[in-house]
């Protein structure tokens, strides 16, 4: 027999990316439940340039962002933006088979900084 923690939550992530014009990327939610509530901040180093942000309820629909198609998000306030160099909100009951995408803008600067922090509450 092993023992359980309730209400256990994984550690916070801190990673920070570097995107070029029109990349993406997928970072995978960390929960021990089917579903979670997280809260997260991006910021983009470049002020001029917004960011979108997305929590989807699978890695497949990362597949369909990524090649233009229509895909799944989470449509509650704090779950999507796509016109801000920076967020910091709160997203409720996120599958955990799902993630967040960030995306750069179409811009012509070669490289974007982004620094994101990401919670289960």
């Amino acid at each position: 027999m092993y023992p359980v923690i309730s209400g256990a939550k994984y550690a916070p992530v801190k990673q920070t990316f570097v995107l070029g014009p029109n990349e993406s990327v997928f970072v995978h939610v960390c929960t021990f439940s089917h579903t979670g509530t997280f809260h997260y901040t991006v910021i983009s180093d470049d002020m001029k340039h917004p960011l979108m942000v997305f929590f989807i309820p699978s890695k497949m629909e990362y597949d369909q962002f990524i090649h233009g198609a229509k895909f799944n998000h989470y449509t509650d306030d704090g779950c999507f933006g796509t016109a801000s160099i920076s967020y910091d909100n709160r997203c409720l009951n996120v599958s955990n088979e799902g993630g967040l995408i960030i995306s750069a803008s179409n811009n012509f600067q070669s490289q974007q900084k982004v620094t994101l922090t990401l919670a289960e509450e």
